[in-house]
């Protein structure tokens, strides 16, 4: 055996072994012969020659998952793939099939007559379905990275916009009672419940801010409560006091009055 043939069977060595199946196709008369396939359907539907674009029919038909088939008919229209193959050597798409799932076909320039076109076309199937699937989990992967990215800034956002309204209430009691403490500084007992009512504020905001510094918790978009034992005409008295001085600088009239069947319960009271 010359150097050159032993190259060229080395060559078809490779291509069929990494190729599911090869037929060569005769252009001038239209007939297919295969070369190789390790398809057992293909093998039981083709045969070993046969009519090209028959052939090329069946196959669309009956390896070809639906949603790919009129794809796959437009490219193994011989027509077409004559004038494709006089530019270039080889036309290739892929498909996902319902034997191996996704694969490429191609069609490779043979022989070509004096005026270019060829006579001989070779069409190969190649199994890529392992590495079509990773590509596939990987973008599914990023796309859920993206959406994930996507509704942290949008929980990180609500839960800030909340959480600089929910400052301004205590805050502004804060400002309230501090000015009515200085025009009653000689009066011990509005002097002393305005303090109480200030450290009460105070105490609420401070918590806020805590809330908004542990930036973990904006990334999971909620808070975790963190639940204790609670007396409740304490809480009843700092959730009113907080409102108390924005009615009456308004000169709302605020009266409210307590009835309850326990004294404590558990929540959260920030």
């Amino acid at each position: 055996m010359g150097a050159e043939l032993r190259r060229a069977y080395e060559v078809i060595q490779f291509v069929s072994r990494s190729c599911t199946s090869i037929y060569r196709i005769n252009m001038q008369t239209g007939r297919y012969f295969q070369v190789s396939t390790m398809l057992e359907k293909v093998d039981r539907l083709l045969g070993t020659e046969g009519d090209a674009r028959e052939g090329l029919r069946m196959l669309c038909d009956y390896i070809v998952k639906p949603e790919w088939k009129e794809t796959m008919r437009a490219f193994t229209d011989l027509d077409r793939v004559r004038e494709q193959l006089r530019t270039l050597p080889i036309v290739k798409q892929e498909f996902e099939g319902n034997i191996r799932g996704w694969a490429i076909a191609s069609f490779v320039a043979g022989k070509r007559g004096e005026d270019g076109y060829c006579t001989e076309i070779v069409w190969t199937t190649v199994d890529v379905n392992e590495q079509k699937l990773r590509e596939l989990s990987q973008l599914k992967a990023l796309e859920e990275a993206k959406r994930a990215a996507i509704e942290a800034n949008r929980a990180k956002s609500t839960f800030l916009f909340n959480m600089s309204h929910d400052i301004r209430t205590p805050m502004n009691a804060i400002i309230g009672f501090t000015g009515l403490l200085e025009k009653h500084q000689d009066e011990p007992g509005r002097r002393n419940d305005y303090l109480n009512k200030l450290k009460e504020a105070s105490a609420l905001l401070l918590g806020l801010i805590n809330n908004v510094l542990e930036m973990s918790r904006i990334e999971k978009g909620h808070l975790d409560l963190d639940i204790q034992a609670w007396g409740v005409e304490q809480m009843y008295d700092s959730f009113c006091s907080v409102f108390l001085d924005m009615m009456v600088q308004k000169g709302i009239t605020f009266c409210h009055f307590m009835d309850v069947a326990h004294e404590f319960l558990f929540c959260d009271p920030i």
